[in-house]
């Protein structure tokens, strides 16, 4: 037998092997082919998305349990020991000083501004306050555990009672009006979840 009548023979062994091999193998069934990979790394992914959106509400609403520890101290205090001093290393001499003193200038740099003319006070009299007249920079979300979860361009925020608000107002309280919960500013602004 030649070289190529042999190649050819194993070639035709190999093909029917393989052929075999195809037929013996049995297809996926519906049951095998729910749990493949492909579905368990879905299924991965959507318990990941469901728990991001969750979990951040879940820290929200249960804040007492996330927050930060106040520190209870036993009210023993504990004597600080004296530092050590070493005398090689503060032996200076009177003459550094000298040099120390002499090197820094008297002299004031800055300058005062003139006094403002009638007109001048006039006009900043009259000037409105930054604040009034504009729309608030942020929008409240919730209010839930005497905390309230407002939103500008920057992201999202939680404030308290006596927490500063973007527009330099504070937070008085927070109350029921018998439609939602309201938050109260220091200049009587009544804002709803939403407005």
């Amino acid at each position: 037998m030649s070289n190529n009548e042999e190649l050819r023979v194993r070639s035709d062994e190999l093909q029917a092997w393989l052929d075999e091999r195809r037929m013996a193998a049995t297809p996926m069934d519906e049951k095998t082919a729910l749990f493949s990979g492909d579905m368990a790394l879905q299924g991965v992914g959507l318990a990941l998305a469901v728990g991001s959106f969750v979990f951040p509400w879940y820290i929200f609403l249960n804040q007492d349990d996330f927050g930060a520890r106040i520190i209870a101290f036993s009210g023993h205090q504990q004597q600080i020991p004296a530092p050590v001093t070493d005398p090689d290393i503060h032996n200076l001499s009177p003459l550094a000083f000298e040099q120390l003193t002499t090197a820094v200038d008297p002299m004031a740099t800055a300058s005062i501004a003139p006094a403002l003319t009638d007109a001048q006070k006039q006009e900043a009299a009259t000037q409105p306050f930054p604040g009034k007249g504009q729309a608030r920079p942020y929008r409240l979300v919730d209010i839930a555990n005497g905390r309230a979860l407002l939103r500008d361009n920057a992201g999202f925020f939680l404030v308290a009672r006596g927490s500063r608000l973007p527009d330099d107002r504070r937070v008085v309280n927070f109350e029921h009006d018998g439609k939602g919960w309201v938050m109260v500013t220091t200049d009587g602004e009544r804002i709803k979840a939403g407005d």
